[in-house]
């Protein structure tokens, strides 16, 4: 599978429409939100790039782990912005 996200639209269009989801119905929206977890640092998704299956999975992974998660909002990982297409 593709781990490298497609952009679908720019970061600035990304924050100006912006809603919420959970996180399990965000797969194939494009994210609204820089997802980062810790370790390693590196962002999964950046505004403006779809949402993969692959990613989810890593999220989810990370909260199991208790893992922290930077640029999601919701610091208990249920929910993530998503753009309103």
């Amino acid at each position: 599978s593709n781990l490298i996200p497609e952009k679908i639209i720019s970061p600035r269009q990304a924050f100006t429409a912006i809603k919420k989801s959970f996180i399990k119905r965000s797969i194939g929206q494009i994210s609204g939100e820089y997802i980062i977890p810790y370790p390693p640092g590196i962002s999964l998704t950046s505004p403006g790039e779809i949402i993969t299956q692959e990613v989810v999975d890593y999220i989810l992974e990370c909260k199991k782990y208790g893992m922290h998660v930077s640029g999601l909002k919701d610091s208990s990982l249920e929910i993530i912005e998503i753009i309103d297409r």
